[in-house]
């Protein structure tokens, strides 16, 4: 747990930074959107921004978890979009989520991400 916690911590200061909101974890696993409460005229540029900053970080904290045993990979997927965000849920319970083509062709691409496939925009199943 102390890797995850790391991890997370890491991650979620690079997040803030580039004005991002976590939308959900999942594991290891996080959605980012980029946008949203806050406007952003050109959300991929912060996106990728992001993207690269998070690479870098965790390339840092890898040296340290390897020594401590832990081999960990890293990937990431940017999604562009139109979604519908919001609160879902009831009393007691409610999430801000992502709903739309831009969040489901992330869900196809992080599936096949996590199966170690090579992937491409039209394997994912990209809406035409």
């Amino acid at each position: 747990m102390a890797v995850y916690a790391e991890y997370h911590q890491a991650l979620g200061e690079l997040i803030h930074r580039f004005d991002g909101t976590i939308d959900h974890r999942a594991g290891d696993g996080m959605m980012v959107i980029i946008g949203d409460p806050l406007p952003c005229t050109d959300p991929a540029r912060p996106a990728v921004e992001l993207a690269l900053a998070m690479r870098e970080r965790i390339g840092e904290l890898c040296v340290g978890w390897k020594r401590r045993g832990h081999e960990i990979g890293f990937g990431i997927g940017i999604s562009l979009g139109y979604a519908t965000l919001g609160l879902v849920g009831f009393e007691g319970r409610y999430d801000y989520i992502a709903n739309g083509a831009s969040s489901f062709w992330r869900h196809g691409c992080a599936a096949r991400l996590r199966r170690g496939r090579s992937w491409s925009a039209a394997d994912c199943g990209r809406p035409r």
